[in-house]
């Protein structure tokens, strides 16, 4: 909901403009590597769709390549701190690359983005990924029957917001504060869950050996 208010506002010194027009000159927004290859043995870690579990992806896990495979994609190189988001399969979807991925690389699924710092601020660009407006437009413009994607063309075309950059900074606060509560909210509900489905599982075990219905006659 505070997303949804954030993105829907406009204001003086508020631009307006695709993701191509708001990005670094040095981010091409393009494709990463199509056939990385088997793993290779202390190689060059890549970024994978599938490793775009969490807000923040590290080296831990990663698969690792033949660096020598990665010397014609330069383009998707990575020097942390880009965000990386997912056009094939789970389109959409996004995490953030920390400083120890500086040197690493993505696969096909995954384009990094970093915006131009003098219009937008790398976290608000987060936040503002994930927000409603934006996938939307990446669920418009995602095709495909077995294995859905978005192409480059659309992808650069996606209309982004970006107020002066007191105001994302402001926004970038609160929105954290936000995020760190339902965090522990979900944290606590997941606890919830468990709880129940042990109990659950405790009543049905009783139920099944015959101890609730002796309890009951007794």
């Amino acid at each position: 909901s505070y997303l949804q208010t954030v993105f829907s506002q406009r204001g003086e010194g508020w631009v307006e403009g695709s993701l191509e027009s708001l990005v670094e000159k040095t981010c091409s927004l393009s494709y990463g590597i199509v056939q990385p290859g088997a793993d290779f043995e202390n190689g060059l870690p890549v970024v994978r769709p599938t490793d775009l579990k969490s807000k923040f992806i590290s080296l831990e896990g990663l698969k690792r390549i033949d660096p020598a495979v990665a010397e014609s994609y330069q383009r998707t190189a990575l020097t942390g701190g880009e965000l990386l988001l997912c056009v094939r399969g789970s389109t959409g979807v996004i995490s953030i690359a920390t400083e120890e991925l500086a040197g690493s690389n993505v696969t096909r699924g995954i384009v990094p983005v970093r915006f131009d710092s003098s219009v937008m601020e790398q976290r608000y660009g987060y936040y503002q990924f994930i927000s409603k407006a934006i996938q939307d437009q990446i669920k418009a413009n995602t095709y495909g029957a077995a294995l859905m994607q978005i192409n480059i063309r659309d992808l650069k075309k996606l209309t982004f917001i970006a107020p002066p950059l007191n105001l994302q900074n402001a926004a970038v606060e609160r929105l954290d504060k936000i995020a760190e509560e339902i965090e522990k909210l979900e944290t606590i509900y997941r606890s919830k869950v468990t709880a129940l489905d042990e109990l659950k599982k405790s009543i049905l075990q009783q139920a099944f050996s015959g101890q609730l219905t002796s309890k009951d006659a007794a």
